[in-house]
């Protein structure tokens, strides 16, 4: 079974963060990695994960 390419998802996913920080990192990962060969919502979760460590960088500034 052969299911949609992962950018045909991501496009609409781009700006989901816009105006929160992070939301460049998040923009570039998805762009860098959303066709390449078997990308899967791997993608999407490394994302994820990537602005939660700036947005907890943050965080621990502020706190700081």
């Amino acid at each position: 079974e052969q299911g949609l390419k992962l950018h045909r998802i991501t496009r609409h996913m781009v700006n989901l963060y816009a105006g929160v920080q992070g939301a460049k990192v998040w923009r570039r990962h998805l762009s860098e990695h959303h066709s390449k060969e078997g990308a899967g919502a791997e993608v999407i979760v490394e994302a994820l994960e990537r602005v939660e460590e700036i947005r907890e960088q943050a965080r621990s500034r502020a706190a700081g």
